[in-house]
């Protein structure tokens, strides 16, 4: 008996070594583990961080190439007059119309963009113009107003930066925050203004439009 017993309690001894050997090696795997999910959600932050700044990044680039351009909404298309020539011609008529003077070179190039859309039984389409003079191109914006109500002069935004002018704009009505206002300027910058405390910025991401309005 003492001899089975001495057995069994070498056996009993032999399992708690090899279970506590088990649970070490369980402890050492499970802080392997969370090392290893820390490093994977650095990872992801970072790779969040630089997705985010290559999208910025290529969203700078985009709209400085557009920073020569303007949209012009609300316009007739008659006589099927959507050849470059036609729009270059409808283009200058709208510059004598603002009482901008330019060189008959001043346009880059110009057509019509997006889809079309009937109103009264008229057809309409916008037109987008390049301008070889960002002079003539503010004088023209700057001076829009001159020009029949129904005729839009918009500055080209990136869709990046147009859904963020959207989104802002949302979020300032839903707010209703009547003394604050979001808009895109001449060279397609993002801004806020706060006419009460005449603050404003110019904002590249969601996150900083939403920072300045909580203070609004």
């Amino acid at each position: 008996m003492k001899s089975e017993f001495e057995e069994m309690k070498q056996i009993i001894t032999e399992q708690r070594d090899t279970i506590m050997r088990m649970n070490d090696k369980l402890i050492q795997n499970e802080s392997t583990i969370i090392v290893l999910q820390n490093s994977v959600s650095k990872l992801k932050e970072n790779n969040e961080l630089l997705k985010a700044k290559l999208e910025n990044d290529i969203d700078q680039l985009e709209s400085y190439s557009r920073r020569q351009c303007l949209r012009i909404n609300g316009v007739e298309v008659v006589d099927g007059d959507e050849s470059s020539e036609a729009v270059v011609k409808i283009v200058k008529t709208f510059l004598q119309e603002a009482e901008v003077t330019a060189p008959d070179n001043v346009i880059d190039r110009a057509h019509r963009i997006g889809r079309s859309f009937t109103v009264n039984g008229r057809k309409y389409r916008s037109i987008i113009v390049k301008f070889n003079n960002f002079r003539t191109r503010a004088l023209f914006y700057k001076n829009r107003n001159k020009l029949d109500k129904k005729i839009r002069v918009r500055v080209d935004l990136t869709k990046r930066r147009y859904n963020m002018l959207k989104e802002t704009l949302n979020i300032i009505d839903e707010k209703n925050l009547s003394n604050t206002y979001a808009f895109a300027d001449i060279n397609c910058r993002l801004k806020i203004v706060d006419k009460v405390s005449e603050e404003e910025i110019f904002f590249n991401t969601m996150e900083e439009a939403m920072c300045f309005l909580s203070q609004c």
